[in-house]
């Protein structure tokens, strides 16, 4: 009902004690509309008023910050909540590299999305689907097309649910951008590798490659 201000006075009371209780999750819903609102500052407000009432701060609050920022490209912004999540002893999970990735996708600087992808998976942190989408379809909107194949082979062969995504979105996202001999050479490599292909794709590979 987007009512922050009674969501607030509910999370109070609940962070008074009693048998009710409350911890960071009880103001996760809070965080998650400001931010999606980019209503920052009262954002931030709330974690105030949380490090008042002894409520530790989780990875799940600062992640929240961390995707809306890079949803609008804010990277310095970003690197100052991993700032703060450093100072509370708290490390980076899948969503927090996956907003970072997203974040650098977002400016056009594919090196360094390719890098954190990189540090995310040395960190061991297993990468999300859409973190490879992120990097994906970036690189296809920029025109990289032969990058955008290059990194989909570069993680490949490891996991074939993981290939069928990333093999088939970048198929579907050169499908879009009409780039027919692109297209017929992922597909190929899908039917090389024996990996699913969903329904556009494989009309797609009936019409026009097979």
């Amino acid at each position: 009902m987007h009512l922050i201000d009674e969501a607030l006075r509910v999370a109070d009371e609940a962070a008074a004690g009693g048998s009710h209780g409350a911890d960071a999750s009880t103001f996760h819903p809070i965080l998650s509309l400001l931010t999606r609102k980019k209503n920052f500052e009262q954002g931030w407000r709330v974690m105030e008023i949380m490090k008042a009432k002894n409520i530790a701060r989780d990875v799940t609050c600062y992640n929240f910050f961390l995707t809306s920022y890079s949803v609008t490209g804010d990277l310095r912004s970003s690197v100052d909540v991993l700032k703060k999540m450093a100072d509370e002893g708290l490390k980076a999970d899948a969503r927090s590299y996956d907003a970072l990735v997203l974040g650098a996708c977002k400016v056009g600087k594919m090196d360094g999305a390719m890098a954190i992808l990189r540090r995310m998976l040395e960190d061991g942190v297993e990468a999300m689907y859409s973190t490879y989408a992120h990097v994906i379809g970036s690189l296809v909107r920029l025109d990289y097309y032969a990058q955008g194949m290059k990194f989909v082979m570069s993680y490949g062969g490891k996991d074939r649910k993981l290939d069928s995504h990333n093999f088939g979105f970048l198929a579907n996202r050169l499908i879009a951008m009409k780039k027919v001999d692109e297209v017929k050479y992922v597909l190929e490599e899908m039917m090389k590798r024996e990996l699913d292909m969903d329904e556009n794709l494989q009309t797609y590979y009936n019409q026009n490659v097979k």
